[in-house]
């Protein structure tokens, strides 16, 4: 497709009649790696394994891309979209925590109308970009655009309406089997059974999303790829001989478990090269990176034995410990037999009715003389917090107490972060008050709510995952004109992404968003956000108008 046949059709449509919304003749792909780790990536490059992404980086732009804190999924693809950090987004996992009167009450999945207005999909939507968004984390439910949505992960079941527009849905599962993600009941200790699954998985939206992209329908076209953060999770400990629960043996036949998907990725970005013509920029991304994961960390166990956590019943907490640990010696033995049983129990576990009576929940908390606890971020990550009135004394209290956390002579806490200091929080922030980073090798292990801490230990070992996220994303920029070969990045931060995508197309970048212009790309058009939000509004009720003009017409 050249320049000139990317124009609109009508000169007088308001959309494309404001020098800010005009098109500068670019077109954008956008391939998201779960989990693409670059430490990872760039040892397979070396090796000349992947030949597609070293292609890429030898031509182009290949350096490393700070992620969100937490480096979690859900935070990390929702600043990808919005060009903010969590302080704004109020993205600090896959759900939204509700308080009242300084108690968390509940928790509510995130969707995308959290945060849909914000992102630059919606931006270039309403200024006539045609966009094409399949599986990314947090775009359900799918919204009317200009183009289409896939959901992607945070999307209920594979049962819901997950498309737009909707008839899309049958045509993906008929023609290609389509699945959004793995299916839960395959477990991942059943491991050649899980890997198989997990390949056909990918191997069958790939298709999809050729297919889509061939079409040549679209100015922007995203897709995320999460099988990379699957088998990263779970298959860690082959690649890693420094993990303690790396066995040589078994490295032999799963060693390459991780390769293979990136494998099938590589050969997919292959086919999309192939595709592209002059006037396209590929971006590749992710999310996060990848590193062991060994030990986890019962953080509120921790926090009711400091006394930061008061419960009303001191007496559960002690028939529980027993129960517990009988409980986990039934389990080791039970899966270590039956592996497929595994996916049943972590589904009984993850359901309330019963996590809330086998473990101590919000419940059991005499919130009157509690000062802060910790919810959710299964990772090197864990948020901390406070409902004391006095949270700077809390802050200096805990800060010291968590210096001193160890197990045996190792001390486990890593870096503590004050996100008033992180943060450029919004008018509505209800985040966190801190994160604590443990080092390399331990992870927080908290249950979903209304749970809130399990184990009879502090300091256990993780005992089905070996692979966690880290702060070290990855980000390629190629074109077939080789125009950014030997071009250095520094600092390259996850927010960056949405300004420097609005900037291709000459979009005003709202003020609102954290990131910068990557490689100086188009004009810094900055904008006050409440004065353009007035203006994509406008556009969005003329839009509105022509579609039900044009309805009435045909009848």
């Amino acid at each position: 497709m050249k320049c000139n046949e990317m124009s609109s059709k009508n000169p007088n449509d308001l959309r494309y009649s404001n020098k800010e919304l005009t098109n500068n003749c670019k077109r954008v792909i956008i391939i998201g790696i779960d989990g693409g780790d670059y430490e990872l990536i760039r040892k397979w490059i070396n090796e000349g394994k992947l030949s597609n992404l070293k292609k890429i980086a030898e031509k182009g732009v290949f350096t490393r891309l700070k992620t969100t804190i937490p480096p979690l999924t859900g935070p990390a693809w929702a600043s990808f979209l919005t060009g903010m950090y969590p302080g704004k987004t109020n993205v600090y996992d896959m759900f939204y925590l509700y308080w009242r009167n300084g108690i968390p009450t509940g928790i509510k999945p995130l969707t995308w109308s959290n945060f849909f207005k914000q992102t630059f999909v919606y931006l270039l939507s309403i200024a006539g970009k045609k966009v094409v968004l399949v599986n990314v984390p947090l775009t359900y439910p799918p919204k009317r655009i200009n183009g289409i949505v896939i959901s992607g992960f945070g999307t209920p079941s594979e049962e819901s309406e997950y498309t737009y527009p909707r008839e899309l849905k049958r045509y993906l599962e008929e023609k290609y089997g389509y699945r959004i993600e793995p299916d839960p009941k395959i477990s991942p200790l059943n491991k050649d059974v899980y890997l198989k699954h997990v390949l056909d998985v990918l191997k069958s939206k790939n298709r999809a999303v050729l297919d889509l992209m061939s079409r040549k329908t679209w100015d922007v076209f995203i897709y995320v790829i999460r099988e990379t953060d699957h088998v990263s999770h779970f298959f860690w400990k082959y690649i890693d001989p420094s993990h303690p629960q790396h066995d040589p043996s078994e490295a032999k036949k799963y060693g390459d478990a991780i390769f293979k998907v990136y494998k099938e990725v590589d050969e997919f970005i292959g086919k999309v090269m192939k595709m592209m013509d002059e006037n396209t920029l590929l971006f590749i991304i992710s999310d996060h990176g990848f590193t062991k994961e060994a030990k986890r960390v019962n953080f509120n166990l921790f926090l009711i034995m400091r006394k930061y956590i008061t419960l009303k019943n001191k007496w559960k907490l002690r028939i529980y410990n027993i129960l517990t640990q009988i409980g986990l010696i039934l389990y080791t033995h039970i899966i270590k037999h039956f592996p497929r049983l595994d996916a049943i129990f972590q589904m009984m576990l993850s359901n309330r009715k019963v996590s809330t009576h086998l473990m101590i929940s919000v419940d059991d908390v005499d919130w009157s003389n509690t000062k802060c606890f910790s919810l959710g971020s299964k990772g090197s990550f864990t948020p901390i917090y406070i409902v004391s009135k006095n949270k700077d004394a809390v802050k200096k209290e805990l800060t010291r107490d968590l210096h001193e956390l160890a197990n045996g002579e190792i001390k486990i806490v890593k870096k503590i972060y004050d996100t008033d200091e992180i943060y450029r929080k919004g008018i509505d922030y209800h985040g966190p008050d801190l994160w604590v980073e443990f080092v390399e090798g331990y992870v927080n292990y908290v249950v979903a709510y209304p749970s809130l801490a399990e184990g009879h230990k502090i300091i256990t070992k993780s005992p089905r995952r070996s692979g966690t996220h880290d702060l070290d994303a990855i980000l390629l920029i190629y074109d077939k004109r080789g125009t950014f070969k030997g071009t250095k990045i520094e600092d390259a931060k996850i927010v960056d992404l949405a300004p420097t995508i609005l900037s291709i197309f000459n979009l005003p970048i709202p003020d609102y968003m954290d990131g910068k212009m990557l490689l100086g790309f188009g004009e810094k058009l900055s904008v006050d956000y409440k004065k353009y939000r007035v203006r994509v509004e406008l556009l969005e009720k003329i839009e509105g108008l022509r579609r039900k003009l044009k309805t009435k017409s045909r009848v």
